[in-house]
This record gives structure tokens, sequence and C-alpha cells, in this order.
């Protein structure tokens, strides 16, 4: 909860900040808003660290395949880090980059479900007697 309250707080400081200087000092704050951006993800590092920690650790406990679970963990990154990205260009002022990225982000997600989707296809296709 600590954390939480850390990096809520961080954002707001860093959101009167840049306010403030937006007003006077134009360019200089978007380089204050994207260093601040920054230390925000990095002060989430071990939160993602004890988060991937954790989901490892039940997917053991639920003998859930490797496969399964660096699956999982690739389709969550890649929808954390297309939004993140679309999100800067949506707020840099570019809406069509930031579609572009989320349409990047998708596809990529279900370029990787294709062989989830393939092996669980195969198998109900085994079950319908022939």
């Amino acid at each position: 909860m600590a954390e939480l309250l850390q990096i809520v707080g961080l954002g707001l400081i860093l959101t009167i900040i840049v306010m403030v200087m937006r007003e006077q000092k134009g360019p200089f704050s978007e380089v204050v808003r994207l260093g601040g951006g920054a230390l925000m993800l990095v002060v989430l590092i071990p939160t993602l660290v004890r988060v991937v920690n954790d989901v490892t650790r039940i997917a053991a406990l639920a003998n859930i395949p490797g496969v399964y679970l660096g699956l999982l963990l690739k389709v969550v990154g890649i929808a954390y880090l297309t939004t993140l990205a679309a999100r800067i260009a949506y707020d840099s002022g570019e809406s069509g980059v930031g579609v572009r990225l989320e349409l990047a982000g998708k596809l990529f997600i279900l370029l990787l479900a294709i062989p989830l989707i393939a092996s669980v296809t195969e198998a109900l296709l085994k079950m319908v007697p022939a």
C-alpha cells in the first residue's frame, strides 16, 4: 500500500509541476513530464517483479504448464506496453500514431494466441466423432 501512495503522490506532484511549468517555461515542461513519467515507471519495477513472481508461484502450485504462463505474461506485457506507448502518443497530440500502436498490440496478441487457438480446436475436433 505504501508503494501505491508513493506513486500516486509522485503522479500528483508531477502533474502540478508540469501544469505550472507549462504556463511559464513551455517546452521545458515536456522534458520534466517525460522524466517524471520515467521515474514513476522505475518506482513500479519492484511491484512488477513481485507480481510476476507471485503469478509464477501460483501457476506452479496449480500445475499450469510454463508455456501457458509465458503466453499469459507476454500478452499482459504487450497490452501494457502498447497502451503506455499509445497514451504517450495521444498526450503528444499524435492520435493517429496512438491508434496504430493499439492496433499493433492487438495484432501481436492475436499472433501469440493463434497456437493456443489451434491446439484448442484440435482437441475439440478429436472429441467429435467422425
